[in-house]
């Protein structure tokens, strides 16, 4: 369950307005094509649902997501704004393979989210973990303006759960960028609930700022 107190949203905000990303704007495009981590050789994608890699240079585990600077910093704000963050590590998270609407809002502005689709799974083999991001049409069909790189990570434990992935997105035009995606949240009968936060880690393009984004959300089943 995500939780938040006063005292955090104050402090949280006080952190944002006082520089807490060292005082460069958070769509600097010259700093999502460092290369904070330097592994010797990409590692294999994971073949089961209990960790493993993204198959990512870079960004290959958990630890490495974790360890970005970019992320950290989207991280300590969120926790400073009250959100608790679970951040697992643990290897026997709950099943949420199934279809959910997300809805929600942006953690700092409170402003609504548009609606989105998406289906978490563990494909034909039941074997890797899998998020697809699919048309806000019922007609069926799966977004090609977003996708997961390798193979999302899934960690938790009891009703508590962490996914971590790659995402690319064209945002328009030749603007398409990796973000390092986490999704913390717990699972109860409604559906999901948690913070999902995305934080810019590689521009291609260089014709575009993109910026992080955390969001409350509410993820429901519903029939696709």
């Amino acid at each position: 369950m995500v939780q938040r107190t006063t005292a955090g949203v104050l402090a949280g905000l006080a952190m944002l307005v006082s520089g807490v990303f060292g005082g460069c704007p958070v769509g600097d495009r010259r700093d999502y094509n460092s290369e904070p981590n330097q592994p010797t050789e990409n590692t294999a994608p994971a073949t089961n649902n209990k960790g493993g890699v993204t198959g990512i240079i870079g960004y290959s585990t958990r630890e490495e997501i974790l360890a970005d600077r970019r992320v950290a910093e989207i991280v300590d704000a969120v926790r400073n704004n009250g959100y608790e963050l679970n951040l697992s590590d643990k290897l026997t998270p709950p099943n949420i393979e199934e279809t959910y609407m997300v809805e929600g809002n942006e953690l700092f502005s409170g402003r609504e989210i548009e609606r989105e689709l998406i289906r978490f799974d563990y494909g034909e083999r039941h074997d890797i973990f899998r998020i697809i991001y699919l048309a806000n049409s019922f007609d069926g069909g799966i977004r090609t303006d977003v996708q997961t790189k390798g193979n999302p990570l899934i960690f938790g434990e009891e009703n508590r759960f962490t996914v971590y992935s790659i995402t690319e997105r064209n945002l328009g035009g030749d603007c398409v960028v990796d973000f390092a995606t986490i999704f913390d949240g717990e699972k109860s009968n409604a559906g999901l609930n948690g913070v999902w936060i995305e934080v810019p880690v590689k521009n291609y393009s260089m014709t575009c700022d993109p910026t992080f984004t955390a969001r409350e959300v509410s993820l429901r089943s519903v029939r696709y």
